[in-house]
């Protein structure tokens, strides 16, 4: 079977699949070496501007779209790929579990809500340095569309960032990095996010600001990937199949050289 109709398979079961998928916080299931994203589950912040607090129905901008879009990008690797994932189940941790050092990838939503503790933030600094690869997808706090509260999300965002790693520098990653041709050849300066109506930019920290290195975070900016992992096909969502189809190609790419790096 070709990659192009492995792929339209894919994205007609999880349309299909989509639909039975539940918010609800389970459980972590017990470590058995597969491959699963954790999402990092924080506290939110005192101050309104926007945020989600932790009795919203999602449970507040860290369980954006949870669990179906952990869910989805991990069908997709295993039908894709030859990934062993977990697709039945996803784990929760926060920063400062131990367990989290068992997962070369993590993800994080929403963080524009999130003023880490010093506990926090060295916990984060150890997992990055050690060869963790963390995500960050739609740093905003509940109103992506509203342009003043997207700057502040993300002006706080670079802020925490800089006590967890205070040598780095957010840059943003050329097309030509590996990160986005290491399985899929992404064009991202010609993508779009239909539901927020933007064109996303895609920011990173390199290991010692060397972009010849390992690639320690990356940030979606202006776009929230995992809404287009949540809805394969547009589902309920009203994205078009394109932005989705390419949303599910930078995340297997994520998850791909996160892996490897």
């Amino acid at each position: 079977m070709t990659r192009r109709l492995l792929w339209l398979t894919c994205a007609a079961a999880l349309a299909v699949s989509g639909t039975r998928l539940h918010a609800q916080f389970s459980p972590n299931p017990a470590y058995d070496g597969r491959v699963v994203i954790p999402r990092i589950k924080y506290h939110i912040r005192p101050d309104p501007g926007g945020c989600q607090g932790p009795d919203a129905p999602d449970g507040g901008g860290w369980a954006h779209h949870y669990p179906m879009a952990s869910q989805g990008l991990m069908k997709a690797s295993v039908e894709l790929t030859n990934i062993d994932g977990v697709v039945d189940s996803t784990v929760i941790l926060t920063v400062t579990d131990s367990a989290i050092m068992k997962y070369p990838i993590v993800m994080l939503t929403e963080p524009g809500c999130w003023d880490p503790t010093e506990t926090e933030v060295r916990a984060l600094r150890g997992y990055l340095r050690k060869g963790g690869f963390l995500i960050v997808d739609d740093p905003t706090f509940g109103n992506g569309s509203n342009e003043s509260n997207l700057e502040l999300a993300i002006e706080r965002f670079t802020t925490w960032m800089g006590r967890v790693l205070p040598e780095g520098r957010f840059v943003r990653i050329p097309g030509s990095d590996p990160l986005f041709s290491i399985f899929f050849d992404v064009n991202v300066q010609g993508m779009t996010d239909d539901y927020i109506g933007s064109r996303p930019e895609f920011h990173g920290i390199y290991e010692d600001n060397d972009p010849t290195k390992r690639l320690m975070v990356v940030a979606n900016y202006r776009t929230s990937i995992s809404q287009m992992w949540r809805y394969a096909g547009g589902l309920g969502s009203g994205l078009g199949t394109g932005s989705t189809a390419l949303a599910y190609k930078l995340g297997l790419n994520y998850v791909i050289y996160g892996l490897s790096h």
